[in-house]
């Protein structure tokens, strides 16, 4: 259709090695605007080496992958990040302002000194994530939760078109991974969103579309594990043990989470 705007993120048979040893193999996925996409798989499954295939990182060595419609690298100024973790010490003494201000060095500014402008942006993005109030404090005195709001706030600051997070649960425990991935879903409608995660909990989150990765990919436009998802991650080959009571179960599983959990991430 003429003047139909490209696809957000478009992988199309990515293929990567890393010397001679195949990570990604015929890799496909396409994600649109205002779609939270979870991409779950075992460590070593190649969740890494695909975020960073559509960050520009890393170049497929067969296939393509583009970014709203270019090369990854040529708008990469457009693609907000978060990762795991916050570089650096964790006793670092930096405060949750200064970590958020970095996200302007990103900008392409050959010198960066933060004036009035920068910090009002700063803290609306810090009120977008829910920590209006916590700019003063240090970095290392936050929750695991609460440091990951954090990140992305700083990812937030310039306003990206994209939303990359890298394990953004790791560290929190699974009552307020699942609070958090619920408070993620509302960011979506400003920015769609791309998440790696090797958990499958995740899947009773708000997200929109799911995707497995383990050496290929395997993807549902629903939010939730296929049978085929299941059989590549777990082996489920025995019809003693179906994918609906696995389903079920996982949310029973979840819903005794929320009830017993206490507070928010």
């Amino acid at each position: 259709m003429v003047g139909e705007a490209p696809p957000v993120v478009e992988l199309s048979h990515v293929g990567f090695a890393y010397d001679g040893e195949p990570v990604l193999e015929d890799v496909s996925l396409r994600m649109g605007k205002g779609e939270f996409v979870a991409v779950i798989g075992p460590n070593g499954g190649g969740k890494t080496t695909l975020l960073k295939i559509v960050l520009g990182l890393l170049t497929p060595q067969t296939g393509t992958v583009k970014v709203f419609g270019r090369p990854p690298a040529e708008v990469r100024r457009r693609i907000g990040y978060a990762p795991q973790h916050s570089e650096g010490p964790s006793d670092f003494p930096v405060s949750v302002l200064d970590v958020v201000l970095m996200g302007f060095l990103g900008t392409g500014r050959a010198r960066f000194r933060a004036g009035r402008d920068e910090v009002e942006r700063a803290m609306a993005a810090l009120r977008r994530v829910g920590l209006d109030g916590q700019a003063k404090r240090r970095l290392n005195a936050l929750s695991g939760g609460q440091q990951q709001r954090a990140l992305i706030a700083r990812a937030l600051v310039c306003d990206p078109e994209l939303l990359v997070l890298d394990e953004p649960t790791a560290s929190i425990d699974p009552y307020g991974a699942f609070c958090f991935y619920e408070f993620l879903s509302e960011l979506k409608e400003h920015a769609p969103i791309l998440t790696v995660s090797h958990e499958l909990s995740l899947a009773a989150s708000r997200i929109t579309s799911l995707a497995f990765v383990n050496r290929t990919l395997l993807y549902n436009a629903e939010p939730r594990p296929t049978e085929e998802m299941l059989s590549l991650a777990y082996g489920l080959h025995d019809a003693s043990c179906p994918v609906d009571g696995f389903l079920r179960a996982m949310g029973r599983s979840l819903g005794a989470e929320r009830r017993d959990g206490e507070g928010a991430p």
